[in-house]
């Protein structure tokens, strides 16, 4: 008797709510687009849209408050299967990133720290021609024999004049033409030396030695003891 009463209910419901022209009419229960994205419902567009959102709870406001307190993202969260696949698979891809950034960091250093190694500065030309000195020469040598190929390049760090830079630069390329007939690209660059000239730390190291004071050891007599 109570399944006759059940399935009674059932047809009622349906034939009155279900089926009434204004529900049919709003689409309701068989509208499957989604009213966030746009997509429809379990489409792969459906499915991508929410697998670009955070995981975890996203933050909501109740009577003036947020929920939760700390910062979360905003908007829909994502799929409940993709939730689970977030915490299943916990924490990559995060940590796939992160190593990466942390890579990143460690190759621009590198890269910077072998371009100011294979810079040219002011006290590797002389200054009246602006030609390679003794200790320019060698720096081209050491560039050639001991940079890795892919930081294989001479800088030259740029003057104010341009008649300096074209002398300069020329220079340089005359000599990787002479040492084992390098052809590696010469530029410019902004750059100053972030260390002291070899004649500079010389002058200071004579200057120390020269005006060192001699050192006086006193000399006196133990005091005379027994009878």
């Amino acid at each position: 008797m109570r399944q006759k009463i059940s399935t009674v209910w059932l047809f009622a419901f349906f034939a009155t709510f279900g089926f009434s022209p204004q529900l049919l009419t709003a689409g309701w229960p068989w509208n499957k687009v989604d009213p966030v994205s746009g997509y429809q419902k379990h489409s792969p567009e459906y499915d991508a849209y929410y697998a670009t959102i955070p995981p975890g709870s996203t933050r909501t406001y109740h009577h003036g408050m947020a929920c939760p307190p700390y910062e979360r993202p905003c908007g829909p969260e994502r799929l409940y299967w993709q939730q689970y696949h977030a915490v299943k698979y916990w924490p990559y891809p995060y940590n796939i990133q992160d190593r990466a950034m942390v890579y990143d960091s460690f190759d621009l250093q590198a890269a910077a720290g072998w371009k100011s190694a294979t810079t040219l500065y002011d006290y590797h030309f002389n200054s009246e021609t602006q030609e390679l000195n003794s200790a320019g020469k060698e720096q081209v040598k050491w560039i050639m024999s001991n940079a890795p190929s892919k930081f294989r390049q001479a800088y030259v760090a740029a003057s104010l004049e341009k008649g300096i830079n074209d002398a300069r630069l020329s220079s340089v390329q005359n000599e990787l033409a002479y040492v084992a007939n390098g052809n590696i690209p010469v530029v410019l660059r902004v750059a100053s030396p972030t260390g002291r000239s070899a004649i500079e730390v010389d002058s200071y190291q004579k200057s120390y030695l020269e005006n060192m004071p001699i050192p006086h050891i006193t000399n006196s007599a133990p005091a005379a003891s027994g009878p």
